[in-house]
């Protein structure tokens, strides 16, 4: 039987129930700012790779295969500590992956601090990538799980969104602190400090999250295995085309951090492109946070549309940029529209996923962020190093178009749930 703050919670009336206030009555106070804190290293380790690289070895085109592959690290990777998740159960997952992921990033400092091959230095990338703890798409399974069991109807909805909307709101502020925290470190103790402080909050914040309590909330083999739905049915169109929406972002994300990392390069400090890329999280984060304020006749895909269209139109001004005060803005307005694009993308994932599948397709989802970079750093990288970050930043402007077509192709196929 629930306890009676949550028997007395259940009770009120529909209008002043689920939201933003009910999510400390579902988690408590401590699972929010835990699931923020961390997922900050792979905020960290997704700059601090490209920024080492490319300091290192003094080559952006380097630094963007090395964060190439990271991301496909984490596109094989996350899906696999997705599944292992859903059959062995969070705690020991998070906790066994946590510590080798923060053993590798130490161990990537090392190879690059004695000039190592290029080639090993790439396998470390994707192995940190392949090793992430998904802190992100595992929070979200929690909530899906606490929702679905506590609460049900309007209330449920309101909740569930505005649990969606803040887990896109920590990522976002994740990536606005993460670049900051990278050149700050770098400023302080040199190049080869971010990836040694992340190391150490991974070891730390992901321990905290593996134990936290609400991991009871996701049972391990709950679904009789004989049942569960095929694997092949996360391919169907419902499914696969958001996931595709999210690579998408990724892909945004990867080009606009490598052709800002030129961008810096050639203006005076490389280590400056963290705070620069820091501005379009700040746009995002709050654009976010609002996603589960707008009315519920505005769909989830138009919502992504709106977004994807903003940004789309924000990144045709970047290859005009010739200053910080002109980059600034740009960024800040591409993520704008980057934040509700993400919230949707998620809660739409929610809403296709099969029941038992939920905690690999948020995974997969998640990933593809990361996994967008393996795709678009290196091309951006090529192009700083060819022709300057003017050029590199139209590969921002491919991504941006390929985020509002799976906007518009979701809007098509995913039916309005009321």
């Amino acid at each position: 039987m629930a306890d009676t703050g949550r028997s007395t919670d259940s009770q009120m009336a529909p209008e002043t129930r689920g939201g933003y206030r009910d999510l400390p009555n579902l988690a408590g106070i401590v699972f929010m700012p835990l699931g923020f804190f961390a997922r900050f290293p792979l905020a960290m380790f997704t700059v601090g790779v490209a920024m080492l690289v490319s300091w290192a070895r003094d080559s952006y085109g380097e630094g963007g295969i090395a964060s190439g592959a990271l991301g496909l690290g984490s596109a094989i990777g996350a899906p696999l500590v997705g599944a292992l998740a859903d059959r062995y159960g969070q705690r020991i997952v998070v906790q066994l992956v946590g510590a080798f992921n923060g053993l590798v990033m130490v161990g990537l400092v090392a190879l690059v601090k004695v000039e190592s091959p290029l080639g090993w230095i790439l396998l470390l990338s994707f192995l940190i990538g392949f090793s992430a703890p998904q802190v992100g798409p595992l929070a979200r399974a929690r909530w899906i799980a606490l929702v679905q069991a506590r609460r049900n109807g309007l209330p449920a909805e309101r909740t569930l969104s505005a649990a969606m909307s803040w887990e896109s709101m920590a990522d976002e502020l994740a990536f606005v602190f993460g670049p900051v925290a990278v050149g700050t470190a770098a400023l302080l103790w040199g190049e080869y400090s971010p990836l040694l402080v992340a190391a150490i909050a991974t070891l730390l914040f992901v321990t905290l999250f593996a134990h936290h309590p609400t991991v009871e909330s996701v049972k391990p083999g709950a679904v009789d295995h004989g049942v569960r739905t095929p694997m092949m049915k996360l391919f169907v169109p419902q499914v696969s085309v958001p996931t595709f929406g999210m690579l998408s972002v990724g892909m945004v994300f990867g080009a606009t951090l490598t052709a800002v990392t030129a961008f810096a390069g050639e203006k005076g400090n490389v280590s400056d492109a963290a705070f620069l890329y820091g501005a379009m999280g700040v746009g995002s984060a709050i654009t976010a946070l609002a996603a589960a304020t707008l009315p519920r006749t505005f769909w989830l895909p138009w919502r992504w549309v709106a977004g994807a269209a903003l940004t789309l139109a924000g990144s045709l001004f970047l290859p005009l940029v010739n200053s910080v005060p002109t980059l600034l803005p740009i960024l800040f307005l591409l993520g704008l529209g980057i934040g509700p694009s993400l919230v949707s993308i998620f809660a739409v994932a929610s809403y296709t996923s099969p029941p038992d599948r939920v905690t690999i397709v948020l995974t997969l989802m998640s990933s593809g962020i990361v996994a967008g970079t393996a795709i678009s750093a290196p091309i951006a990288g090529a192009l700083a190093d060819a022709a300057g970050y003017s050029a590199s930043f139209w590969v921002v402007t491919g991504a941006t178009a390929l985020m509002l077509i799976s906007g518009l192709w979701t809007a098509k196929i995913v039916p309005r749930p009321f």
